[in-house]
């Protein structure tokens, strides 16, 4: 397995050779470690729309992930990764699993996941979406007042 972050890998992890890249701060180590990895795990029990989910699918790895938060808008379940339940390992490990014994599966959903990060999360549509947003607000507010 390839780790990279701040803590050190859980002790349950022991049986499973690693690898710990650490901290990664520069983009470019982050790309390749996450074009490196056959598939991205982010077993969070809390997030928001996760920049990390993201950046893995944009470098078309597939996510299996907890269903938390706004995890599920880009970890679509069954096209760009798969999804457990929070805080349950046996089904992180299944799905991680399904994954690593698919590789046509792997690739699918590697393709749909670098789709979706071009249409739904690039920069430029994020800045659409934002000014959108702030235009349809500046305009609800002068019809009210």
């Amino acid at each position: 397995g390839l780790l990279f972050g701040k803590h050190e890998p859980p002790a349950g992890l022991a049986t499973v050779p690693l690898v710990n890249l650490g901290f990664l701060t520069k983009p470019a180590e982050q790309r390749r470690a996450f074009s490196a990895a056959d598939i991205f795990a982010l077993p969070s029990h809390a997030e928001t729309i996760s920049q990390t989910a993201v950046e893995a699918l944009a470098c078309g790895t597939p996510v299996v992930a907890s269903d938390v938060g706004g995890v599920p808008e880009v970890v679509r379940h069954g096209e760009t990764g798969l999804l457990a339940p929070p805080r349950d390992a046996a089904a992180l490990a299944e799905a991680m699993r399904t994954l690593a014994d698919d590789p046509s599966l792997r690739v699918r959903m590697a393709e749909a996941g670098k789709a979706l990060v071009r249409e739904e999360f690039a920069v430029g549509v994020q800045v659409r979406h934002s000014r959108e947003v702030y235009e349809a607000s500046l305009h609800a507010r002068r019809a009210g007042a």
